[in-house]
C-alpha cells in the first residue's frame, strides 16, 4: 500500500512536469497568447475549469473532457467575458440524461457576460452561497443542467440569484432533491 502510494505520487509529479513543459510549448508556439487549451479536464493541455475561464477570451467554447469532474473542494468561478461552456451526456435506458461533468462550484456571472452553460451538473455543499449567481446586465442560458444543493447544515440562500436587469433562461434544467433545503430561485433589481 505504501509504495502504491509513493509511485502514485511519483508519476502524479512527473505528469505535472511534463503537462507544464508542453504548456510552455504551447505558449511559445502560439505567440505568447498565455492561452493553453479550451478543454477542462486532465488531459495534457487541459486546464481546470477556474483557469479555463480564465485564460479564455470572450466568445471561446470551453468543453469540458468526458468524464471529468471537479468535485474536490470548492471554487468560486467567476465569468465577465461571452463564453460558452459544455459538458458531456447521454441518456440511460429511460430516457434520462446522464451527466459525465460534475462540477462543485459558484459561477458568478457579471458586467454584462452573456454565457451558456450546457450539459453540466453544478452542486455544493456550501450554505450562505448560490449555485449559479447572474448581476450587472448578464445574460445566462441553462441547457440540460443539473443543479445540485447538497447542503446539510447553515442558512439556505437561493440556489440561483438574478438581479441588476440580468436574464436566465433554463431549457431542461434538473434541480435535484435536498432533503432539508429547498430549491429556490431569487430575482431582484430587473
Amino acid at each position: 500500500a505504501f509504495l502504491g502510494r509513493v509511485l502514485g505520487s511519483i508519476i502524479g509529479f512527473i505528469s505535472d512536469i511534463v503537462r507544464w513543459i508542453f504548456g510552455i510549448l504551447y505558449k511559445i508556439l502560439h505567440k505568447g497568447t498565455g492561452r493553453m487549451s479550451n478543454k477542462i479536464g486532465n488531459g495534457l493541455m487541459a486546464n481546470s475549469f477556474q483557469e479555463a475561464v480564465k485564460n479564455a477570451k470572450s466568445g471561446d467554447t470551453l468543453e469540458f473532457e468526458d468524464n471529468y469532474c471537479e468535485t474536490d473542494g470548492y471554487t468560486q468561478i467567476t465569468i465577465d467575458k461571452n463564453l460558452h461552456i459544455k459538458g458531456n451526456i447521454s441518456k440511460d435506458a429511460q430516457g434520462n440524461i446522464v451527466f459525465h461533468n460534475m462540477v462543485n462550484c459558484n459561477i458568478f456571472v457579471t458586467n454584462g457576460a452573456h454565457v451558456t452553460i450546457e450539459n453540466l451538473c453544478l452542486f455544493s455543499y456550501y450554505s450562505e452561497t448560490n449555485l449559479v449567481n447572474v448581476q450587472k446586465n448578464s445574460d445566462v442560458e441553462l441547457i440540460n443542467v443539473g443543479i445540485q444543493n447538497r447542503q446539510n447544515s447553515g442558512e439556505e440562500y437561493p440556489v440561483v440569484y438574478i438581479s441588476d436587469n440580468s436574464k436566465l433562461e433554463m431549457k431542461n434544467v434538473t434541480s435535484y432533491r435536498n432533503e432539508k433545503y429547498n430549491f429556490r430561485i431569487y430575482s431582484e433589481k430587473g
